[in-house]
């Protein structure tokens, strides 16, 4: 008896199980809600009078909640996007660096069509290095203002909705102004910086790989991750839809 009754309830189960899965399956196949944004109330069957209005009302609004939702955004050709993103691990952290301007990029990114974009972008940050002990009594540091300049051509993946994962290459150079403070002002850094192998100024050309992922938040915004090397490893951001 014991194990008729077990099977009896696993039987039950069973179609109940079946049952809400058939009702999931229609309910997802419901045709959108927007489909009826442009009807009216009166394009409704049987619209005999108050009762029915509010039948059709509640009807209509029932339905919303299971309905499919479509993206916040579609990515297509012609979409024009301003960005800013902010570094978290700034490029020269190796060297033990003090950070006195956070690296903070802005950039232009154009979509030529929904796998392909071009971009601009143009980065900032500042350091400041340990300091050092160069002769008796006499201690320096050495700030850079590191700038960057960059073109970026992406290849972007949109199968899954309001995500975007890309990746690309960014053509640019970079430009290091090195400035060096010594504890006694009238002490000349030139013989020390030059004998460091350190430049005023250095102009050097840049190509490197990027990675990220983007979300949708909105139809107008996006947030957004990156690992690259440009002012910054690794940095977080967000982008505005100008125009499509």
């Amino acid at each position: 008896m014991k194990n008729n009754l077990d099977i009896r309830l696993l039987s039950m189960l069973f179609a109940i199980a079946c049952i809400s899965l058939t009702i999931s399956v229609q309910a997802n196949n419901l045709t959108p809600i927007s489909n009826y944004s442009y009807l009216s109330i009166g394009d409704f069957p049987n619209n005999g009078g108050n009762k029915d209005k509010k039948k059709q009302r509640r009807h209509k609004k029932s339905r919303r909640h299971c309905t499919y939702c479509p993206p916040m955004r579609t990515f297509e050709g012609g979409q024009m996007e301003v960005t800013v993103k902010a570094g978290l691990v700034p490029t020269y952290v190796m060297d033990h660096a003090t950070v006195k301007v956070p690296p903070i990029t802005f950039g232009l990114d154009y979509r030529v069509s929904e796998r392909f974009s071009l971009g601009f972008s143009a980065g900032h940050s500042a350091s400041e290095s340990q300091q050092q002990i160069i002769d008796d009594g006499i201690a320096a540091t050495w700030t850079n203002r590191h700038f960057f300049f960059g073109i970026r051509p992406g290849i972007h993946i949109t199968s899954v909705e309001n995500w975007d994962f890309y990746g690309g290459m960014s053509l640019g150079f970079h430009i290091s102004n090195v400035e060096g403070n010594a504890n006694v002002k009238e002490y000349d850094l030139s013989a020390m910086e030059s004998h460091m192998g350190i430049e005023p100024t250095n102009i050097a050309p840049s190509f490197f790989g990027f990675v990220g992922v983007r979300y949708v938040v909105s139809p107008k915004w996006i947030l957004y991750c990156e690992v690259g090397y440009d002012v910054s490893i690794f940095s977080v951001g967000g982008s505005y839809l100008l125009f499509q």
